[in-house]
């Protein structure tokens, strides 16, 4: 896996390219077809701090991506308080001005069985399997979770723990108490990991379906002209 700064040019032309051909704003809802990709960015200290997102208080946490190919895993530091029977949204944003936009690049839900009953401080990373979008090293992107039919105070809720003091570099936490509308900075980093599958490197990569595996391909002969472009 190498990052973009000792990537060949052409073949990360070539994948700028691909990406530039592709249509922002789509809430991709599909099911994930490839297991997840290796560590990218993460923030793993043990919780000392958290929010719980509801109505229209949604939780944020920016990245810096460090890896070009695929997104397709999240872990999230959380917990949950019975009885619960919604389910939490994640969504990956694209970012501008260091706040969500709004454009959702991959949506999952987690049900209340995928997250334990525990409080703070005693969270769990819990894994979430996305629908595979573009990671473009260097880029921010945004981790949204939300839980919009909760009660705006009190109630069962979902936890997202965090570290204080922005132990992260690469982003921040932020909070919007208007469903999206405005970003507040939180002095802290929210608990995440990302996980990317890099791009094929081989034609044996894209055969047999594993084109399906990265974000951007029409098929397999699209995956295989990438591989050919780049040697």
């Amino acid at each position: 896996m190498l990052s973009q700064g000792h990537w060949p040019h052409r073949r990360l032309r070539a994948f700028v390219s691909l990406l530039g051909g592709l249509t922002l704003g789509l809430a991709v809802t599909a099911a994930p077809v490839a297991a997840a990709g290796v560590l990218d960015q993460s923030q793993a200290l043990p919780a000392n701090n958290g929010f719980s997102p509801r109505n229209v208080t949604f939780v944020a946490q920016t990245f810096t991506a460090g890896l070009n190919g695929t997104l397709d895993q999240v872990d999230l530091l959380l917990g949950r308080l019975d009885p619960l029977e919604r389910n939490l949204t994640v969504q990956i944003q694209t970012v501008s001005g260091g706040t969500p936009t709004g454009v959702v690049l991959a949506s999952a839900e987690l049900t209340p069985a995928d997250v334990p009953v525990q409080n703070f401080p005693d969270l769990t990373f819990v894994s979430l399997l996305l629908p595979p979008s573009a990671s473009v090293a260097g880029t921010t992107y945004a981790i949204v979770v939300s839980d919009p039919t909760a009660a705006p105070f009190g109630g069962p809720q979902y936890l997202w723990g965090g570290t204080s003091s922005d132990p992260y570099p690469g982003g921040e936490a932020l909070l919007t108490f208007d469903g999206g509308t405005s970003w507040l900075q939180a002095d802290l980093d929210m608990g995440f990991k990302t996980f990317v599958t890099p791009l094929p490197a081989s034609k044996d990569q894209c055969k047999d379906g594993g084109w399906r595996n990265f974000y951007g391909f029409k098929n397999q002969g699209d995956c295989v002209k990438f591989v050919e472009a780049g040697k």
